[in-house]
């Protein structure tokens, strides 16, 4: 029940424990079941405020509820900001629901904007992935 995890989420802020990713992601979670694009958004806003920063795993499926409601720009604009201020990459399907949904809502002015960071997203997991197929055909001729 969302309103129980809403509960301990307050019992948690009120005894001083500080909430982590894996709290918010379920949160979150909870919310993208729901197909509540609003209050992933808050929880995400949220998660700011307690300098808690999002997982790839939880930035993907906002990303994906967004794009099934059909919110390209909203989409877009996540996965941009998310590898912006993040090390970490979000995965090629995230990247290509993005892709999808603008391309389908003809958002070509959306991807024109973010053309270079879509293009090193996807030639940088293309690239990891073919290293690790590489390296997992040596290992096993070995």
């Amino acid at each position: 029940d969302t309103k129980l995890l809403y509960q301990i989420l307050d019992l948690m802020v009120e005894m001083g424990v500080r909430p982590n990713e894996s709290i918010f992601h379920h949160l979150i979670m909870r919310h993208v079941q729901q197909g509540q694009i609003e209050m992933c958004l808050q929880v995400l806003a949220a998660m700011q405020t307690h300098d808690v920063v999002p997982g790839v795993l939880t930035m993907h499926q906002v990303i994906r509820l967004a794009a099934s409601l059909g919110l390209a720009r909203l989409a877009t604009d996540l996965a941009v900001s998310f590898e912006a201020r993040d090390a970490r990459r979000l995965e090629t399907e995230t990247w290509m629901h993005c892709l999808g949904i603008c391309a389908n809502a003809m958002y070509v002015s959306i991807l024109g904007n973010h053309v270079d960071a879509i293009s090193k997203s996807l030639i940088g997991g293309w690239h990891h992935s073919m290293l690790g197929a590489h390296r997992d055909s040596q290992t096993s001729h070995t």
